[in-house]
C-alpha cells in the first residue's frame, strides 16, 4: 500500500509514515523524514525552546515530588497510613478506587489481595457480618501463607483456621453438621481445643 506525502508530495510505502489515529486510513498525511525535518526545525524555535524548557521543569518537579513523598511515607509511616485509611473511606477515595480498580492494573492487584491470608481473612469477616456470626480468633493460624487457609466457626462466635481443602471438602452438610464434621479436624490441629474455650 502506498500514500503520497503532503509535504514532499512523493508517493512513498506505507511503512514511511507514522501512524495517525484520527485520518481514514491510519496513517499521518507526512512521511516520517517530513515530520522528523519539521520537528527538528521548530525545536529551534523560540515556542519549541520554550516548550521543551517547561517539559524539563515539569519532569523535575514530579520527580521531586514523587521524591519527597516518598521520603515522607518512609518517615511518618503512622500519620501516612492513617491518612491513606482515611482518604480511602471519603467518598473522593472511594470513587478513586473504584476506577482503579476497573484497570486490568487494579483488577491484578485486586486479584492477588483476594488470595493472600488477609485478603482470606477480610472476605471472611464480611462473610460472617453477613451471616449475623461473631469473628473471634480461638488461636492464630498454625500454618503458613504458602498453605491456603479458611476461617471455620466452631460456634456462632468463635473461629479457627483449618486448611481450605479440609474445610471445603467438609461442607454442603448444613450449619451444624458441618461443624460436626470439622470438630475432629479442630481438635487434631489444636489439641488445646475444647468446648468449653467457646462458652
Amino acid at each position: 500500500m502506498v500514500k503520497i506525502c503532503s509535504k514532499c508530495k512523493i508517493e512513498k510505502d506505507v511503512s514511511e509514515f507514522y501512524k495517525g489515529k484520527n485520518t481514514k486510513d491510519g496513517y499521518q498525511s507526512q512521511c516520517k523524514s517530513c515530520r522528523s525535518a519539521w520537528q527538528k526545525a521548530y525545536r529551534q524555535t523560540d515556542v519549541g525552546k520554550a516548550k521543551k524548557k517547561e517539559d524539563s521543569k515539569k519532569e523535575r518537579q514530579t520527580e521531586r515530588s514523587k521524591k519527597y513523598q516518598r521520603e515522607y511515607r518512609q518517615n511518618n509511616k503512622d500519620t501516612a497510613a492513617a491518612y491513606m485509611a482515611e482518604y480511602a473511606h471519603s467518598e473522593r477515595g472511594r470513587v478513586v478506587l473504584q476506577a482503579y480498580l476497573k484497570t486490568s492494573a487494579g483488577r491484578s492487584s485486586l486479584a492477588r489481595y483476594r488470595r493472600s491470608p488477609k485478603g482470606r481473612e477480610a472476605a471472611a469477616r464480611a462473610n460472617s457480618k453477613r451471616r449475623g456470626l461473631g469473628f473471634i480468633k480461638l488461636f492464630l493460624s498454625y500454618f503458613d501463607e504458602s498453605v491456603p487457609t479458611d476461617w471455620h466457626h466452631v460456634d456462632n462466635e468463635h473461629v479457627v483456621a483449618l486448611p481450605s481443602k479440609i474445610h471445603e471438602s467438609l461442607s454442603g452438610f448444613g450449619r451444624e453438621k458441618h461443624r460436626e464434621k470439622c470438630l475432629y479436624w479442630v481438635k487434631w490441629i489444636y489439641p488445646d481445643y475444647t468446648p468449653t474455650n467457646t462458652n
